[in-house]
């Protein structure tokens, strides 16, 4: 009994070992185990063999190269070989240009402007006070004439005895130092002649008496742009009477009671002054 049950268990340990070496370690195969009249039987299926190895063929395709016979190209002489060379003509430079002033390129400068004055003379023997209107134009930035009118009279608080009344006719030219400008402070040199109608009155008695001179005048002034349609202006000249002018004194004023009236003789110049508004179109 002892004997069968070694030669059972023999069996099927052999069994196993050999489909577990032969099969990649699965346990395959059959063997009985049993004592005495009773016995297990054991099966175990093996696996299926494995597929054959797929083989892969790689074929290696060769296009044809088509090779293209060159095409003659007609090669022209160099100008050193033709002795023919001429200089390479260089692109002008382009300088830039200056920026503009925008004030100037926005706003043109006016060139009429009519304005109004208050005006005074002042004498070796007295002096004279009033007003006056002018007009100006100007041909270009720099030079310009003026055409004015005014009307001045001596202090009647400094002599409320006698007078004298001045109306006078300007016209002078004007040339603007730098050019005259839109905007800012434009300095100009003034020279022109002043036609003069002096008129002297005794209060007392109602004489009078009137003679006319021409004067030559000379000086400058400042103008002041607030705008491009408005400006402020003062003025400083010297003036004097021709030499052939008539000259009558203050008659009919006594010299004694000519106290602060300023006389027509040739020989007595006269500073004015003059500070004004314009506007300029």
């Amino acid at each position: 009994m002892k004997n069968l049950l070694f030669v059972a268990v023999t069996f099927f340990s052999l069994s196993f070992f050999n489909i577990q070496n032969s099969n990649a370690q699965v346990p395959c195969g059959g063997g009985i185990i049993g004592i005495g009249p009773i016995g297990i039987g054991v099966v175990v299926d093996c696996p299926p063999p494995p597929p054959p190895p797929r083989v892969i063929v790689i074929r290696r395709v060769v296009r044809p190269v088509v090779r293209y016979a060159p095409v003659p190209v007609a090669v022209q002489p160099t100008c050193v070989e033709t002795n023919s060379c001429q200089p390479v003509p260089r692109a002008p430079v382009s300088v830039p240009a200056a920026p503009a002033d925008i004030s100037r390129a926005s706003e043109s400068l006016p060139m009429l402007s009519v304005g109004a004055f208050i005006d005074s003379s002042s004498y070796e023997d007295g002096g004279l006070a009033g007003g006056g209107v002018n007009v100006k134009y100007l041909f270009s930035p720099h030079f310009g004439i003026e055409l004015s009118t005014s009307f001045l009279s001596s202090c009647t608080n400094c002599n409320e005895f006698a007078s004298r009344e001045d109306t006078r006719v300007g016209l002078s030219a004007l040339y603007y130092l730098g050019g005259a400008k839109v905007r800012g402070l434009n300095l100009y040199l003034k020279g022109g002649f002043v036609v003069n109608s002096i008129r002297f009155t005794d209060e007392r008695n109602g004489d009078n008496s009137s003679v006319e001179q021409t004067n030559f005048e000379f000086g400058g002034g400042l103008e002041l742009k607030l705008s491009r349609s408005l400006s402020l202006n003062v003025e400083a000249t010297g003036m004097v009477a021709g030499e052939t002018d008539e000259s009558i004194g203050t008659k009919p004023i006594p010299s004694h009671m000519s106290k602060g009236i300023p006389s027509s003789d040739n020989s007595s110049g006269a500073f004015n002054f003059r500070a004004g508004i314009n506007f300029h179109f």
